[in-house]
């Protein structure tokens, strides 16, 4: 049976720099993505397509550092739609914020079985 993507990531950076790394990461995560996603928010309300691709590719590599693959795709999808100026982009940042309260748990959760 494979490995969960996410547990996958967090032992290779156990490996790296043990529980604190993570626990940071995770904390910056938590802390920043709120804000990224009001950012997208803005942008989409604005009609700056290019402002929610930026966001979005942000929110991609900052949750694939930690394994939140459903978060790093829905982001790569709306970066993409923004893109080429096609598809819903409020439809998908609503998918991308329903991911992110997901991961968001998991990922509490995780940092609750680290070592302190």
């Amino acid at each position: 049976m494979s490995q969960d993507p996410m547990d996958a990531r967090l032992a290779m950076l156990r490996r790296v720099g043990g529980d604190r790394l993570i626990r940071d990461l995770i904390d910056l995560l938590l802390e920043t993505v709120p804000g990224k996603l009001q950012a997208a928010r803005a942008a989409l309300a604005d009609g700056n397509a290019d402002g929610v691709g930026r966001v979005a590719h942000a929110l991609a590599s900052s949750a694939g550092n930690l394994g939140a693959v459903e978060v790093q795709q829905t982001a790569y999808a709306l970066e993409r739609a923004a893109a080429d100026g096609e598809g819903d982009l409020a439809g998908l940042l609503g998918c991308l914020e329903a991911a992110w309260e997901r991961a968001r748990d998991l990922l509490a959760e995780k940092k609750r079985g680290l070592n302190p």
